[in-house]
């Protein structure tokens, strides 16, 4: 077996390594429940399968690609509600995700697969199919768990003969985050030497991340040309770029979006051998992928040369599923945000490779993630080309800092065209707007305040000028910008990016947090969502003076001095300076017990609490505290992921004034929830 090879199968291995367990949580938790799979664990393992599947057939793995193929038709039927995935369902399912851990481990450390798994993987395919045809009994679905398992529990799962050590990405970032936040601190010191050890610190963290993309490449070509040829079509891949290093976890997270756009070309691009020779054209299609480095990103443009969008049948079903309004008349431009809707295909039926509209909505969805996006080039052409543009880098960011309502935000740099203070007299009013000229293109100014929900849009000139943000999507060439106004300029620098948890999982108008000197927490915004978002907020028509900002000191309420417990140093800091920026005093606990500790021996006004905390935990803090009469009026606001109505009557039934979930976590509900607070 080649480097390459093995390269591409220890890929493949780490990554259904990762998809299997994000399954089996589901279905254990299924199973364990004994209620249907809910609607968001249902879309997540619809997806993870949908990935197995096509990573699966770029080492040709056809067991694999069969049974992927089959749990994704079973889970699309679950999304459509034709059939429910429920305890016994989920044992099936478990029983076939054993099969292919076995399956896999044989292909990849033996080699080869004995007739007796083989026997095993045409069973597991027989049971998951009889889900979705024939809708069996619980008895029979028991019966089929009952063989499953006795064929499992036959197969060895000797798991000792390990050759090398594997290093999980996780921890790759945590020991990576740990060099990078010694990195900063030997930065602050005064002595030359710290600071030479710093800058060395940051370049060996920075090189260690680094690969080739053909890293994430192997196989991808042969997938395509296998792809076209079962759909009676011929294909050509061109590799452009190649050679250019990015970071590591990036080039991971990128190679499944890639897999997908390869897969719409071939699927709704490329015609057919006699299509392309009615039409004048070649037999053999022509898909490319162009790799560029455009500052501090990496653009990615992915084309064909087929019969490119059919713009008449994506307005067609945009409107017949209710994306599109009547009596509208959308540009091209925005029929192309279209097709990145979950769900939406022009394909007139479900195959291995389309009809269910998960491709491009997942590409977009891990893009944005990713701090990066993907549009669709809309000028006339031949084919169709998408671009998609992601960050270089992860470890560091180089962000500008930025005060908005008293509050500091931190923006990344690949996201900005530039920077600019603009003086009151150069605000041109066009169409009622006040805009800014760049280029002589005239840009609408829209503020970070509206944008955040924080409040209205004001202009508020520092020195007689006012500070403006140019954004862009990382795509330039395609000419979305945005001017947007902040109420000053802080600074800028290089920062580790800290993950929100729950929170930046859910909003993905932030990408973590920052931890600055002054210990304050500055959320970091995301670019692209804000452009996304432009849409459904009015720009400034007039230049005001703001009225004076309303903090907590000023209004008469009881509330001075609150109590913060939090687990995640991050998300305390980050709600210590949202508090701090409205007037009010803070004090920080980790957990429940310290919690208790400091309302012993201090005074507090409000508590706000985790739930999920080591040593005690929110809801055995809430009750202790209730139990006091010292404590008992002392109002309780709940922050937590916990978001299931049981967890939420449990809270308010211990005593706590207001339940906030992270997920729609923002400073406004958070403050509003104070403010309502008798």
């Amino acid at each position: 077996m080649t480097p390459t090879q093995l390269k591409l199968l220890a890929a493949f291995d780490s990554e259904q390594h990762e998809i299997l367990s994000r399954l089996r949580f589901h279905m254990m938790a299924c199973e364990q429940d004994g209620k249907p799979l809910e609607s968001a664990a249902l879309d997540e393992s619809l997806r993870m399968v949908h990935t197995l599947k096509g990573a699966a057939r770029v080492i040709d793995f056809g067991s694999v690609v069969e049974l992927a193929h089959q749990m994704e038709t079973l889970f699309s039927q679950a999304r459509l509600k034709k059939v429910s995935i429920h305890r016994n369902t989920a044992r099936v399912i478990l029983g076939a995700l054993d099969t292919i851990e076995d399956l896999v481990y044989q292909f990849i450390k033996q080699n080869k697969v004995t007739p007796e798994l083989e026997e095993r993987s045409s069973q597991a395919l027989v049971s998951i199919t009889a889900l979705i045809q024939d809708k069996p009994s619980s008895e029979e679905l028991l019966q089929i768990q009952s063989h499953i398992e006795t064929q499992s529990a036959k197969a060895p799962r000797d798991r000792s003969d390990v050759e090398m050590i594997r290093v999980k990405a996780e921890s790759l970032d945590n020991l990576l985050a740990t060099a990078s936040e010694l990195s900063g601190l030997l930065q602050q010191q005064k002595d030359p030497a710290y600071r030479r050890l710093s800058e060395q610190l940051k370049t060996e963290i920075q090189r260690v991340r680094r690969v080739p993309l053909e890293t994430i490449l192997d196989g991808l070509p042969s997938m395509v040309r296998e792809l076209a040829q079962k759909q009676g079509k011929r294909a050509e891949v061109r590799l452009y770029g190649q050679e250019i290093e990015a970071d590591k976890m990036v080039l991971q997270a990128l190679r499944s979006p890639l897999i997908h756009m390869l897969r719409n070309c071939i699927s709704h691009g490329l015609e057919t051998v006699q299509e392309r020779k009615n039409a004048g054209k070649e037999a053999e299609g022509r898909v490319a992928l162009h790799f560029k480095v455009v500052g501090d990103m990496l653009r990615i443009e992915v084309e064909d040369d087929g019969r490119g969008l059919n713009w008449e049948a994506v307005n067609r079903l945009g409107r017949d599923r209710g994306i599109i309004r009547e009596g509208d008349s959308p540009t091209r431009r925005e029929l192309a945000q279209v097709i990145f809707q979950p769900g939406f295909s022009t394909s007139t039926e479900v195959t291995e490779v389309s009809g269910r509209g998960m491709g491009l909505s997942v590409v977009r969805e891990t893009l944005i993630k990713l701090r990066g996006n993907v549009e669709v080039d809309i000028t006339e052409r031949t084919g169709t080309k998408f671009v998609l543009s992601v960050p270089m880098k992860i470890a560091l960011d180089r962000l500008i800092l930025c005060e908005c309502q008293n509050q500091t935000y931190a923006i990344p740099f690949s996201g900005i065209d530039r920077v600019l203070r603009i003086q009151e007299s150069e605000l041109r009013a066009v169409e009622g707007r006040l805009s800014v000229f760049i280029n002589d293109v005239p840009l609408p100014i829209v503020s970070l305040s509206s944008l955040l929900n924080l409040g209205p849009g004001v202009l508020k000139p520092d020195n007689g000028k006012v500070p403006i943000v140019i954004l862009n999507s990382g795509l330039a060439s395609l000419g979305k910008k945005a001017a947007i106004a902040v109420d000053r300029f802080l600074g800028e620098g290089e920062f580790l990016v800290k993950n929100l948890g729950a929170i930046h999982d859910e909003n993905l108008s932030l990408l973590g947090a920052v931890l600055l000197e002054n210990g304050i927490a500055a959320p970091v915004l995301n670019p692209t969502h804000l452009l996304g978002g432009l849409g459904n907020y009015q720009s400034i028509s007039t230049l005001e003076t703001p009225a004076e900002t309303i903090t907590a000191r000023e209004i008469e309420v009881g509330i001075r001095r609150i109590l913060v417990v939090d687990d995640s140093i991050t998300t305390r800091t980050l709600e210590k300076g949202i508090l701090e920026a409205n007037g009010y005093e803070v004090e920080l606990a980790v957990n429940g017990e310290e919690g208790l500790k400091k309302l012993y021996s201090q005074q507090f006004d409000l508590v706000i609490s985790d739930i999920e905390m080591p040593v005690m935990d929110g809801f055995t803090f809430l009750s202790e505290i209730k139990k006091n009469p010292r404590f008992i009026d002392m109002p309780v606001i709940v922050v937590t992921s916990k978001d299931s109505l049981q967890e939420q009557q449990r809270g308010r039934q211990l005593g706590a004034d207001h339940y906030i979930v992270k997920q729609k976590f923002d400073q406004t509900v958070l403050l509003n929830a104070i403010l309502n607070i008798k």
